[in-house]
């Protein structure tokens, strides 16, 4: 079976494309709706997706009439009202549970499933449930989703994020990095100073780390702290955990920032033990900040890693760091697309050895 996609701004557009490739004998699979989007969907255009299928053509072959002699009394027997679901392949229906499980539900489902039909169909070997996965999700996300480093230009990294969602902890765990494996000088500003643990904490990381340190309080504060550490590569600045589902805070904390340039990075920390709908607010509230990256915190601490997946498809923002514990500079994940499509097939994450990197054969993203 020969399975291709077709688009149109019209019904009437995407089925002239279907016609045109594979004739009348064309066997419609599906036709829906797609909205093209940007970041959590603010902009939209809708054009109209078909699938088409055709058969492949058999040579014809000369029919010899003969007289019928004799039509023998068969039985009719009714068929039996098959459900459609009856007839998805095995292991598209494993996958699928698989996904269910770890906490995959409505659109971001529905669009892997979507993705993973024709490729079934297409496939020209048997493949693993992972690598089937993998390949499907290359169209749902950036490329590459997993970037486990800030860009290359990077000087400011600013971590935001609500309040408990260790952030702290992460900015210093990829300062280390970057500082131990990397040779670069690091230096920290913390705007944190609501609670005084935070100071505390990021005040112990730098004694060990032997990095500079900054305390803002004010503005004005910050904009100094800056301007004292310039001599360093990148500046790693943690900003004050509040709720930000309100929307006062988040114009508070842009008010706070002002102006950013070229080599200045806004990261955004989640915590994955949080409700999909609370981390999908946070992330539309901070969209006025213009995030670069994601980091997901606490990924050893829940069962399900749906909410992740549903997250980084409807932001379409790129995954900075997923972090698995506590320890520093240690318990940070190095995923990319193929070992995050095993952990949904796998059952999760694997709590024994949660810092293995999984890869495909000459994977890189």
């Amino acid at each position: 079976m020969n399975v291709k996609r077709f688009y149109g701004k019209t019904v009437s557009d995407a089925m002239n494309q279907v016609k045109q490739a594979f004739g009348n004998e064309a066997v419609i699979l599906q036709d829906r709706q797609v909205i093209k989007k940007r970041f959590l969907g603010l902009k939209k255009e809708t054009i109209i997706e078909v699938i088409a299928a055709t058969e492949e053509k058999e040579e014809k072959r000369e029919l010899v009439q003969k007289p019928v002699q004799h039509v023998p009394n068969v039985p009719i027997v009714e068929r039996p009202n098959l459900d459609a679901k009856a007839y998805q392949p095995e292991q598209l229906e494993r996958i699928v549970r698989q996904l269910e499980a770890q906490g995959v539900e409505g659109d971001t489902l529905k669009h892997i499933q979507h993705e993973m039909y024709p490729l079934y169909y297409k496939r020209e070997d048997e493949q693993t449930d992972v690598e089937l996965l993998e390949q499907a999700l290359r169209p749902l996300l950036v490329d590459p989703p997993f970037t486990n480093a800030l860009k290359d230009d990077t000087t400011v990294a600013i971590f935001v994020g609500q309040t408990g969602v260790g952030k702290t902890t992460t900015l210093a765990k990829i300062a280390a990095l970057y500082k131990l494996k990397k040779q670069r000088t690091v230096g920290f500003i913390t705007c944190d100073t609501y609670r005084i643990a935070a100071v505390d904490q990021l005040i112990t990381y730098s004694n060990i780390l032997d990095v500079p340190i900054e305390v803002a309080y004010t503005k004005e504060d910050y904009r100094l702290a800056k301007d004292k550490l310039k001599h360093v590569d990148i500046l790693f600045v943690d900003t004050a955990g509040r709720n930000y589902q309100d929307a006062d805070r988040v114009e508070e904390l842009c008010d706070w920032l002002g102006e950013r340039n070229d080599t200045t990075e806004v990261v955004l920390a989640l915590a994955l033990t949080a409700k999909e709908s609370d981390l999908l607010r946070v992330c539309e509230q901070f969209e006025k900040l213009h995030v670069d990256q994601l980091l997901f915190t606490k990924f050893d601490e829940t069962k399900t890693i749906g909410e992740m997946l549903t997250i980084m498809e409807k932001t379409q923002l790129p995954v900075l760091a997923v972090t698995n514990g506590q320890a520093v500079p240690d318990d940070l994940l190095q995923l990319n697309r193929y070992s995050f499509a095993n952990y949904f097939v796998k059952g999760g994450c694997d709590r024994e050895r949660p810092s293995v990197r999984i890869t495909k054969p000459n994977a890189n993203v």
